[in-house]
């Protein structure tokens, strides 16, 4: 091809040099821009509250290059862990530069290991040149930081009462800055009902297997197994690894103690009514105990009854406080006021 004016003398076809005099870019200032708008970075808050966004370049909520962004150009979710978002919409957007802080609306406790993520809406976010920024993106994702404090899930006391194993739900330390092993002291106990008490609310010992601790108890009296023990932390005593404190306030620490309390004898008589009894008379004697016993094989009580003492066969009341020993009268026993021989006189027998 050719071009040439109407003499036919071909143009000279050189042009100024880019940038200089008469050239395109000393003329005109024309901008060709196809890169979208990208997010480049996000930054979570400590308290999970807001996550500051930071956007390549300057953006708008309209194609021509004007009009701020508003929070409902932002999209929220979370993946994972147990706390979720009260609403997709950020709850509030402030503007700094390229950076967007974005209010985020949580309902539950983040446990750590929730990941939210922050995308532009569709048709929400432009460059200048009216250049979409997409609704998938890297470099938009954020763990939420650690805010479930650590809690007593199960304790489990030792059948003699001497000590009592609390598992925690995650590991714990006694500084909030992720270090240091539980100590005795970290812990307090408590008792309530029945007879026995604390000789101190300091664990007498601490051992650990993992989020397990042994704690000794010290115990003043015999357990009657009415006792309720309490465990709990001490106040900025326990920590997670994130530094979440373990409150004073707990369920799942309470164990009541095993009956260490041997029963006792509270009362011998019998159902029949004063009087006189001869041979072939069968009388009931009944003995009370302070608490409801089990027999097994069968005990004997000896009763005085003269020259031959008669020994008396266990009949029935296991399972109860009263126990019944069934007396027949023989010929030659008498007794002005019958009773057992001695104290000594309730024997087992297999």
């Amino acid at each position: 091809g050719t071009i040439a004016d109407g003499a036919g003398n071909a143009a000279i076809l050189t042009l100024a040099a880019p940038g200089a005099t008469n050239s395109l870019g000393a003329n005109k200032a024309l901008i060709i821009d196809t890169t979208v708008p990208t997010i480049s970075s996000v930054a979570l808050a400590a308290n999970n509250a807001t996550i500051a966004v930071t956007i390549s370049e300057a953006v708008y909520d309209t194609t021509t290059g004007s009009g701020a962004l508003e929070a409902s150009d932002f999209s929220l979710s979370i993946s994972g862990g147990t706390a979720t978002l009260s609403s997709a919409t950020p709850s509030s957007i402030s503007a700094s530069g390229n950076v967007y802080t974005l209010g985020i609306g949580l309902s539950g406790t983040p446990s750590g290991s929730e990941v939210l993520t922050v995308v532009p809406v569709d048709n929400g976010i432009y460059d200048g040149a009216g250049n979409e920024a997409s609704t998938t993106q890297s470099n938009n994702t954020a763990t939420l930081n650690d805010q479930a404090v650590p809690i007593i899930s199960t304790v489990a006391l030792a059948s003699n009462n001497a000590t009592i194993a609390v598992t925690f739900n995650e590991a714990v330390y006694n500084t909030n800055g992720g270090s240091g092993s539980l100590e005795a002291s970290d812990f307090a106990l408590s008792i309530s009902g029945g007879s026995a008490t604390m000789s101190s609310a300091t664990p007498s010992s601490i051992s650990a297997s993992s989020n397990v601790y042994t704690l000794g108890i010290g115990l003043s009296g015999t357990p009657s197994g009415s006792e309720v023990l309490t465990v709990i932390p001490v106040d900025n005593g326990i920590y997670d690894g994130s530094g979440n404190e373990a409150s004073t306030t707990q369920s799942n620490n309470t164990a009541t103690l095993i009956d260490q309390m041997a029963p006792t004898i509270s009362s011998v008589s019998s159902t029949k009514a004063d009087g006189s009894y001869k041979t072939g008379d069968s009388l009931a004697i009944t003995i009370t105990f302070s608490e409801a016993v089990t027999v097994t094989g069968t005990p004997q009580l000896t009763l005085e009854t003269g020259s031959t003492d008669a020994v008396v066969n266990y009949a029935s009341g296991s399972g109860g406080t009263t126990l019944t020993f069934n007396y027949t009268v023989a010929a030659g026993e008498n007794s002005s006021d019958l009773d057992y021989r001695d104290t000594t006189a309730l024997a087992l027998n297999s």
